[in-house]
């Protein structure tokens, strides 16, 4: 099976790296297309995959072809849909573009929307796709993480929680980061507190249960997590997911 991803920025980069992790996928079988040439070079040399000169030559060279461009990017590039493409089957991982709109420019074939978070490069992904028969992209989704099928109208909702998750909790992460430093701690002993805090809290099986046993009554963290409920910490974070979905939608 030859696969094809159109587009080589940081989601085509990490699903070839998770691609090709463990020989799913070999190298020799995967092609890229990209806009500029040290990317392309980088596709060459650093991965050893095929690099083609247009997403046309893309498809024509593959069977699956996952489509990692900017929305506008692709309905510039794939508005002329070509009779030979009714073969192929078409993964895009592009939010806010439907089926509907798939379809008007690549044609009736197969068509499935996914949805990864960056995890997919170490195979420790949050993906969700819409349904299919195909039983070797389903293989790829489980290969990628932890996957799902989802009805299309919540491919946006999951792209909000775990896509752009990643974001929110790496930016709640840099949050703390930024207050060791200011506490005086070195980076690397601010990282490694950093990352044992949350290692430890993801570790428990109940959030809320840990809270309580940790905030114990008059105490310090029980001051520290009123102030937080002072904030609306909830709230925000929600307000935020919300954000993120709504600018989808």
């Amino acid at each position: 099976m030859k696969i094809g991803v159109a587009g080589f920025g940081h989601l085509g980069k990490a699903l070839v790296k998770g691609l090709l992790n463990d020989g799913f996928v070999c190298k020799e079988d995967i092609y890229i297309t990209a806009n500029s040439k040290n990317t392309k070079d980088r596709a060459r040399n650093g991965y050893g995959i095929n690099v083609c000169s247009t997403n046309t030559d893309l498809i024509q060279e593959t069977d699956i072809i996952f489509i990692c461009l900017p929305s506008k990017v692709f309905f510039a590039d794939f508005i002329d849909c070509d009779p030979t493409w009714k073969n192929k089957t078409f993964v895009s991982l592009m939010a806010g573009v439907t089926l509907t709109q798939l379809q008007q420019c690549i044609g009736q074939g197969g068509i499935i929307r996914a949805m990864p978070n960056l995890g997919i490069e170490r195979n420790d992904g949050i993906i969700c796709y819409t349904t299919t028969d195909n039983p070797y992209i389903v293989r790829t989704m489980e290969h990628l993480g932890y996957s799902f099928c989802v009805p299309e109208e919540d491919i946006e909702k999951v792209t909000a929680f775990a896509s752009c998750g990643i974001g929110f909790a790496a930016h709640i992460l840099n949050c703390f980061f930024e207050k060791g430093i200011a506490l005086g701690f070195s980076a690397n002993t601010t990282m490694k507190i950093v990352d044992n805090i949350f290692r430890n809290a993801l570790c428990a099986a109940d959030y809320s249960g840990l809270v309580d046993s940790v905030a114990t009554k008059g105490g310090a963290t029980e001051a520290g997590v009123m102030r937080l409920d002072e904030h609306k910490t909830i709230a925000i974070i929600g307000d935020a997911i919300d954000a993120a979905y709504r600018r989808m939608t």
